[in-house]
């Protein structure tokens, strides 16, 4: 019997049986050889050479055969297997996406192994095997089976999913194998290289919130927040720098670090805030943006020197362009020839440029003791001319000699300065409330021809603001009248008489709301009256003495109530006559003669309460100056007194009655201005030279206020 070990076999089987016997020849002929056929078993061990034994054993009914000893047979046994395992990647090499696509490959042994093999699987910081840091398969020799060394298991490859912005870059998978098997046990199995495709970049996210920033200078402010888009690998820290135009966090700059340690005050993926506020200047900038600037640095070479965005800012600004000009007590006053009042100007901002205001008087007023003045603000502050430190601008009137009412000036200003809002700006003007200095001409109307002998004034003694003047204007031939109620500051003017050629030897006088007017109606030769009752807005004209004859030149008028008293020459005789309305003008008494001695001319009444009447006049026939007197409302003039001779012609005269009397009247001899005072009621009269300093004196008007003569 031929029996073949476990490594081989003998005729295709573990074991033959030969037999021999003493046919001969026969196929079992003891004498003719047997072939046996020796293979060796194919199986998946790897043992590497080894020998197969091959034994005999002999069983006989010839006692000397049975049990005889063969010798065995070995057979040197070349192997077909190697111990090895196989890796196999799908797609030939294995790739993946941090926090997106995995990848396999596959492990089996070459070779069935004596013992369990135990491969470990370890992957690296980068990526992750069978969903771990590392993993274990065991391959053994009970096929079918899980783990039978010829059935591939599967490894799966992920790539850790960190926030760390590595680009493109690889991971390690190493393998380690242990086994009771010494064809396996540490055998050297290659690393797996991983192509990892990263998910995370170095960046910096700014946002804004609302989507913009905006802030108002002294007022509202904003705020945006800064965060990395991944880990760093060393602390990153950004400078935020703000322009001339904002603060950042309370400053001009601030700093914002960042770091992998999370969770922290300072972890990467935690945004921080800036808050942002507009620097309140005093500049007049309008709306305005400003840019906040970013810089980082690190030790991670992803982050130094990243691109940050800027934050623009749009400021709201609190300051505008204007000049405020601010009047002493609220206004302007001021009187011409005495006293000032002032003004200050200031800018309501910074600006840019040096400002210069120029301060323009018009032609009532003065600024600064000219016609102009200028003034320069600048942003030099403290300083002269800071331009928030007022300026101050004295304003007086210029006393010009015109009478005038209450009247305005007008103080403009204009702007120049590099800084265009300032440049032109507008400026409000100053008006100035002037009071006259209270004397001095003023005109009432221009008229053409002579008027030195026909014209005359009286102010309302209720009512000094009332003044009325009467005169003739040979232009036309009328009689007119003015009226101002402002005390001779303006005038109202208006034609009282236009029926003739009218207005000679006017004489106008007011008794309260009465205005009366004597005048000659030259064309007619008549001696004429006009009244008004609204105060002179309008006149009614009548004849008081009428006729074929001449009269009414050298009228004079007085007024006591309701009674009226008018002196007059008779041309055709030369007498000197007196007439009167004791019904303010609706009635007239005979007339009365009062002087006939001569030539009568150049007369002027007054008269005071009770019917005392004086008249002033010159006897053209005698060369003198004459007084007449009435006691009673001129009914009779028992008093006639020379005062004065000498004289060649009738200038007219004016008188002043009372306790004493006095009137004036030109010596047209010596040139000179006289005065002639009685202090006896008439009966007695001295005389006295006012002013001899040229050729003085003619056309002479007296007026009384108490002691004092004007």
């Amino acid at each position: 019997t031929v029996t073949a070990d476990a490594q081989t076999q003998v005729n295709g089987g573990a074991s033959v049986v030969l037999s021999f016997d003493s046919g001969c020849p026969g196929p079992q002929c003891w004498s003719t050889a047997q072939t046996v056929t020796v293979t060796a078993i194919d199986d998946s061990i790897a043992e590497g050479a080894h020998n197969g034994t091959i034994t005999h054993s002999a069983a006989s009914g010839d006692a000397s055969y049975n049990g005889i000893g063969i010798g065995n047979v070995t057979m040197s046994i070349t192997d077909n297997d190697s111990a090895g395992i196989t890796l196999t990647e799908s797609g030939g090499t294995t790739t993946n996406t941090e926090g997106g696509a995995t990848d396999t490959y596959t492990l089996v042994l070459t070779s069935e192994p004596t013992n369990p093999v135990t491969i470990t699987i370890n992957a690296d910081a980068q990526t992750q095997v069978n969903a771990m840091a590392s993993d274990n398969l065991v391959f053994n020799s009970t096929c079918p089976g899980a783990q039978c060394w010829s059935t591939a298991q599967t490894v799966t490859v992920s790539s850790v999913d960190d926030s760390i912005a590595e680009g493109n870059h690889n991971g390690t998978i190493t393998h380690s194998v242990a086994s009771g098997d010494g064809n396996y046990n540490t055998y050297a199995l290659a690393n797996v290289s991983v192509s990892i495709t990263d998910n995370d970049s170095a960046g910096v996210t700014v946002t804004e919130s609302g989507g913009t920033t905006t802030a108002t200078e002294g007022g509202a402010n904003d705020s945006y927040t800064v965060v990395l888009t991944s880990e760093p690998t060393a602390a990153v820290t950004i400078t935020v720098n703000a322009d001339a135009q904002t603060q950042v966090n309370g400053g001009s700059s601030d700093t914002l670090t960042f770091n992998s340690t999370c969770p922290g005050a300072n972890c990467w993926s935690t945004a921080q805030t800036v808050t942002v506020t507009a620097v309140d200047d005093s500049i007049a900038e309008g709306g305005h943006n400003s840019t906040i600037t970013h810089s980082a640095s690190s030790g991670d070479a992803n982050y130094n020197g990243i691109g940050i965005a800027s934050v623009t800012t749009a400021l709201t600004d609190n300051d505008s362009a204007g000049v405020t000009v601010t009047e002493s007590g609220g206004n302007t006053a001021v009187t011409e020839g005495t006293g000032n009042d002032s003004f200050t100007v200031v800018l309501t901002s910074e600006p840019t440029g040096a400002v210069t205001i120029t301060v323009s008087a018009d032609t009532q007023t003065q600024v600064n003791g000219g016609s102009s003045a200028n003034l320069t603000f600048n942003s030099t502050c403290p300083g002269a001319n800071c331009w928030s430190t007022a300026q101050t601008i004295t304003v007086t009137a210029v006393a010009d000699s015109v009478f005038e009412p209450a009247h305005n000036g007008t103080i403009t200003h204009s702007a120049s300065s590099g800084d265009t809002n300032y440049n032109g700006i507008g400026i409000a003007s100053v008006t100035a409330v002037i009071t006259d200095e209270g004397h001095g001409k003023n005109n009432i109307e221009t008229v053409t021809g002579s008027t030195s002998f026909f014209n005359s004034i009286a102010v309302d003694p209720g009512n000094v603001n009332n003044v009325y003047v009467s005169y003739y204007d040979q232009s036309t031939g009328n009689l007119k009248a003015a009226r101002s109620t402002n005390s001779g500051a303006t005038w109202t003017t208006q034609t009282v008489d236009s029926s003739a050629t009218v207005g000679h030897y006017n004489s106008i006088e007011v008794n309260g709301t009465n205005v009366y007017i004597s005048y000659q109606d030259f064309t007619n030769r008549d001696l004429k009256l006009a009244k008004s009752t609204d105060s002179g807005v309008t006149f009614t004209p009548q004849t008081v003495i009428g006729g074929a004859g001449d009269d009414g030149a050298h009228s004079s008028l007085a007024v006591d109530g309701p009674n009226l008293f008018i002196t007059y020459q008779d041309n055709s005789t030369g007498d000197l006559r007196f007439i009167r309305s004791a019904t303010a003008g609706a009635g007239w008494m005979g007339s009365v003669l009062i002087d006939n001695a001569g030539q009568m001319t150049a007369s002027s009444i007054d008269s005071i309460p009770g019917g005392t009447i004086f008249v002033s006049y010159f006897d053209n026939t005698a060369n003198a100056w004459k007084f007449a007197k009435s006691t009673d409302f001129g009914a009779t003039w028992p008093m006639i007194r020379t005062v004065d001779t000498g004289g060649n012609f009738p200038n007219p005269t004016s008188i002043q009655g009372g306790p004493q009397i006095h009137f004036c009247y030109y010596d047209d001899v010596n040139l000179d201005l006289k005065l002639a005072t009685s202090t006896d009621g008439g009966n007695t009269w001295g005389t006295q030279t006012v002013d001899s300093g040229g050729d003085v004196g003619d056309d002479c008007s007296l007026a009384r206020n108490g002691p004092n003569l004007y």
